[in-house]
């Protein structure tokens, strides 16, 4: 597989949890600075990350939920510099565990008309008690919700701001349809790779009042 084409000064955070018995799990943020950042500038963003996710997000997590890792990527050039902030968290919320595939659902609006998935992440987060119903949660746990992430995000930006001018909230989309020029009955439209990433500032983001639903991490592994 070709590798994606370059997002000059873009950087990529992965917040990866272990969820039960699933250890590969996560979700990931999009952030745009003015310049590419040094080994020292990611490093500092990973761990203010992941402070920031035990601070804010752990007590919104259950028992049964770590954050493992937090892995920063300057996507500027496939020589961006790495960084893993691996200080473990385990969730501290108290309440009965809810299944693996039930998430918190995080979207994401960019001031673009697009057809298409929106931005989002699927948050491990919540305990029994943070349900309204079966199907929806609590006002009282989205708010709260809202909150942690609004503040990780900030955290992120903050520590992005002492060596970046700008430290904007991003989605990066690496992908678009043509249409298909093989003969039918093959789609009108073929899913490409675009020669240089969409990047959007993210003018939105809130957690839906619906569970959202990860079925994979119900597998082990």
């Amino acid at each position: 597989m070709p590798a994606l084409p370059n997002a000059p000064n873009c950087l990529q955070l992965r917040f990866l949890h272990t969820v039960g018995t699933d250890t590969n799990t996560g979700w990931h943020l999009f952030f745009r600075a003015d310049k590419a950042a040094t080994q020292a500038d990611m490093d500092g963003l990973t761990a203010a990350a992941n402070a920031a996710w035990g601070t804010q997000l752990a007590p919104l997590h259950a028992a049964d939920v770590t954050l493992t890792s937090v892995h920063g990527t300057d996507l500027s050039s496939a020589s961006g510099v790495v960084s893993v902030s691996s200080t473990p968290h385990v969730g501290t919320r108290t309440g009965g565990f809810l299944p693996a595939s039930s998430c918190a659902l995080y979207n994401m609006g960019i001031g673009r008309r697009y057809r298409g998935g929106k931005p989002r992440q699927y948050l491990p987060a919540g305990t029994q008690p943070d349900l309204s119903n079966a199907q929806t949660w609590a006002a009282t746990f989205i708010n709260a919700l809202n909150t942690a992430m609004n503040s990780l995000i900030g955290s992120c930006a903050t520590q992005i701001l002492t060596w970046s001018a700008i430290a904007d909230l991003v989605n990066i989309s690496y992908y678009h349809q043509v249409a298909n020029t093989i003969i039918t009955p093959t789609p009108a439209f073929a899913t490409v790779v675009r020669p240089a990433p969409q990047i959007d500032n993210i003018v939105t983001h809130a957690t839906s009042s619906t569970v959202g639903s990860q079925r994979r991490r119900l597998r082990p592994g």
